[in-house]
């Protein structure tokens, strides 16, 4: 459990009026132009095989899904045609 989930955890164990407040003055903290500039972190290029797939994200997952099953099945496979056990 990531330190996210147990903040999350310990605001829904909140009564509703205190996770209002809650959600208020975060909503107003980041808001201001201070809080989002030093939030903003400058995202790193991404590598030129993905860079065709940017305009469809649902595409690249479906790319990865793919991927990762072939490599599942090709592992599964190189573990049966081995004799001594090893791929």
């Amino acid at each position: 459990m990531t330190e996210v989930d147990r903040i999350f955890q310990d605001i829904q164990r909140l009564p509703t009026e205190e996770r209002k407040r809650l959600f208020e003055r975060l909503s107003n903290a980041l808001s201001e132009p201070s809080a989002l500039e030093a939030t903003q972190v400058p995202l790193p290029e991404p590598p030129p095989l993905i860079r065709p797939f940017m305009a469809e994200p649902d595409v690249l997952d479906e790319v990865c899904a793919m991927a990762m099953e072939d490599r599942k099945r090709d592992a599964l496979s190189a573990w049966d045609e081995d004799d001594e056990g090893t791929p």
